[in-house]
């Protein structure tokens, strides 16, 4: 298989996990307020270093020397990313439901974005 410049040594496109990071970066922006969203992103990043960048490459090489009789990367590889993977799943089948009623919970309660608009028209301040 012939591998551009801009594919990772992984098989997958860079541009994918630059979107995957950003959509991290994202998810803090939103979740956290004003005044710890910058140690909520620092922390993202230093964990996201961390765990990607230095222990995945070590819990890769130790398991294919250790489980496999030939150094079968490819095998240790999805040893590796398969409890990842599953955490996800669980983790966004877990907290559905609580960001289902979240959601629902702020539509009775915050009015649509126009209705603020239209209460500020001339017509309703007495501005002519």
């Amino acid at each position: 298989m012939d591998r551009g410049p801009a594919q990772t040594a992984g098989g997958g496109d860079a541009a994918t996990a630059s979107r995957a990071a950003a959509s991290g970066q994202t998810m803090v922006q939103e979740l956290f307020p004003n005044r710890l969203r910058g140690q909520a992103s620092a922390l993202l990043v230093l964990f996201v270093g961390i765990l990607g960048a230095g222990c995945g490459p070590l819990l890769v090489s130790l398991i294919s020397g250790s489980l496999f009789a030939q150094a079968n990367l490819a095998q240790a590889m999805v040893c590796v990313a398969l409890p990842g993977a599953v955490a996800i799943v669980a983790l966004y089948l877990a907290a559905r439901p609580a960001y289902q009623a979240t959601v629902e919970r702020l539509q009775r309660t915050v009015p649509p974005r126009g209705a603020a608009q239209d209460a500020m028209s001339v017509g309703e301040t007495g501005l002519a």
